[in-house]
């Protein structure tokens, strides 16, 4: 033991009776009838958080009696695990691809998630949980796309290939206290898109008429799924037993669009098991977001310790690789409500988290468990080769193990390594920092960090002449009535073949908005959004029409377009190498 008796929290009974049942060769995959499953639970017990959120609940919310990411084109199309034990994979990216539309589709690779998820499980019949899937998309293993890694290849996917977004941030929301408590479900996915959840199934509680289901029983969950909407008045009639009241949760299950209704299917509010699981996959980013991650924790949070009081310490002495700037740091919070302050020291001596130079601090709080990543408010330039620590202080209300860790767990996270000089823990941030293995052999803190890359501008002295017009004048400013027709068009006049950001901007009286380039046929405009327009070498382009649109429906005021390109390539503007044009609306009644 540490000193200040630091402990672990008990590890969840549910995920020890799995394990048994595996490590006896019972089939995860193939439960509940003659349906292929595949949920395992994780270590990880965070049903406090239920109990803990209730007391801080507001009244409750008023919703829509139904709602259907459907009806919104929230969803990507309905998968097939076939004869696997893997749906906690399409669950996974039901969710993930989900909370990424309208913006983009996609559709990734669940052999990938299944096949190098880096646990010991066989993640197609061993099956898996939202934990594994959150430790493989927070070490930026995936998502990769389905076409690079098509399902199924048990075992067969090759290293290397790209990964398409960085996942910053996943919740975990909190479990259901009874049948009616759904609004936690009900805002996550109206602000979000598909949650995914897990259930326990069994076909004789099956209704195929009406592709409902119910059980009210005690099994352990075997099976998870999206849940894309809800329909109140759902009538407990379509049920196999009758639940004791209306309502339902619609879902889109993974076992092709031959079952239920096109894929899709109800569960009555009223089951036992649904609703306790629940994970939303959000705030996939560009990979251009940050140019390296330093983590010691590529299996992510597999279970939680302190020393019987809701604060503790935690810190990660890293050594930068080549010269950066230290931006974000990222971490699991495993209560609502978890208040934390951050530390990042330079020239810290080995062993001593908290000597050297204090280069940054903040604090803040955090109103869902799960994984988070917190922008610097300051960011911190690092050298080539430099040691430098990250120092959290984690308050978890209503929990006393606040610290998130990555340790072997034997037929789960063996792989998981640690050596000393690498984590820390501490019980008051002070002189009783302790090194984490002295505990345990194989832990690590779940603190990452995460730099952009520090780049040179390559010199030129091509010509670079972007070129932005309005109806077909290069002028600072126009101006035209409400109802005229408004054309926006971009050109661009260069000797160079250089690698390049361009962008295509509005700053309008809505906000700022991007145009996004995939194809001469597919363009759009997006509020708010921050990747580059396109990237790809410099070219000669004649005009080209970005926009074209009546200003009958605009409000009043100025829109000014930018067209400009960046020479660095990394999804941000630098100002230093940019070249731009721009022109300006006076739009009037």
């Amino acid at each position: 033991m540490l000193a200040y008796s630091q402990e672990l929290a008990p590890v969840n009974p549910k995920f020890i009776k799995r394990l048994e049942n595996l490590q006896s060769k019972r089939a995860i995959g193939k439960t509940g009838g003659s349906r292929p499953l595949g949920y395992s639970p994780a270590p990880v017990n965070l049903s406090h958080i239920a109990r803990s959120a209730k007391g801080l609940k507001a009244a409750s919310k008023t919703f829509a009696a139904s709602y259907d990411l459907r009806s919104y084109g929230k969803v990507t199309a309905v998968k097939d695990q076939g004869n696997y034990g893997s749906c906690w994979a399409f669950a996974t990216f039901g969710s993930l691809e989900s909370c990424l539309l309208n913006d983009e589709t996609d559709n990734f690779s669940e052999n990938n998630l299944a096949n190098l998820h880096g646990f010991d499980y066989d993640g197609f019949d061993d099956g898996g949980n939202a934990y594994m899937s959150t430790a493989y998309l927070t070490r930026w293993g995936g998502p990769v796309n389905e076409s690079d890694d098509p399902y199924p290849n048990r075992g067969g996917s090759p290293s290397g290939l790209t990964v398409r977004k960085h996942v910053q941030n996943v919740e975990f929301i909190p479990e259901r206290a009874s049948a009616t408590d759904n609004d936690d479900i009900k805002q996550t996915i109206v602000d979000h898109g598909a949650l995914y959840t897990s259930f326990y199934w069994d076909d004789a509680y099956y209704q195929a008429g009406t592709a409902s289901y119910y059980y009210n029983g005690a099994e352990d969950a075997n099976h998870a799924v999206a849940v894309v909407g809800w329909d109140d008045n759902y009538s407990k009639a379509n049920f196999a037993s009758q639940p004791s009241g209306n309502g339902a949760f619609i879902i889109k299950n993974s076992w092709g669009t031959d079952w239920g209704k096109s894929g899709y299917g109800y569960i009555s509010y009223y089951d036992s098991g649904i609703g306790l699981d629940n994970v939303i996959f959000l705030d996939a980013e560009s990979t251009n977001n940050y140019g390296a991650i330093y983590q010691y924790d590529p299996l992510g949070l597999i279970g939680y310790c302190g020393y019987d009081a809701t604060s503790a310490w935690g810190a990660n002495i890293f050594t930068a690789g080549s010269p950066a700037s230290l931006s974000a740091v990222g971490f699991y919070s495993i209560t609502e409500n978890t208040s934390y302050q951050i530390f990042v020291y330079t020239g810290v001596t080995a062993g001593q988290p908290r000597s050297g130079t204090l280069a940054a601090s903040q604090s803040g709080a955090l109103s869902a468990a799960g994984y988070h990543t917190i922008p610097l408010n300051t960011a911190v330039d690092l050298s080539a080769n430099q040691r430098f620590s990250i120092v959290v202080k984690f308050t978890t209300p209503g929990c006393a193990y606040p610290l998130p860790v990555e340790y072997a767990y034997p037929g789960y996270s063996s792989a998981a390594a640690a050596s000393a000089g690498q984590s820390f823990v501490s019980s008051d941030g002070a002189s009783d920092w302790e090194d984490a293995v002295t505990f345990d052999s194989t832990m690590n803190i779940c603190i990452k960090a995460y730099a952009a890359a520090t780049t040179t501008a390559p010199n030129t002295s091509a010509e670079i002449e972007p070129n932005i017009t309005i109806n077909s004048q290069n002028s600072s400013q126009i101006t035209l009535r409400q109802g005229s027709q408004l054309s926006v068009a971009i050109s661009m006049s260069t000797s160079s073949s250089l690698e390049a950001d361009w962008w295509v901007l509005a700053d309008t009286p809505y906000g700022w908005f991007v145009w996004y380039f995939y194809s001469p046929s597919d363009c759009v405009w997006r509020f708010a959004a921050s990747e580059a327009s396109y990237q790809g070498p410099l070219f000669n382009l004649s005009p080209f029409e970005v926009l074209n649109m009546n200003t009958a429906e605009l409000a009043v005021g100025t829109y000014v377009f930018y067209f400009g390109v960046d020479l660095l390539q990394n999804g941000r503007i630098d100002y230093d190498v940019l070249y731009y044009d721009y022109a300006a609306l006076n739009l009037k009644k």
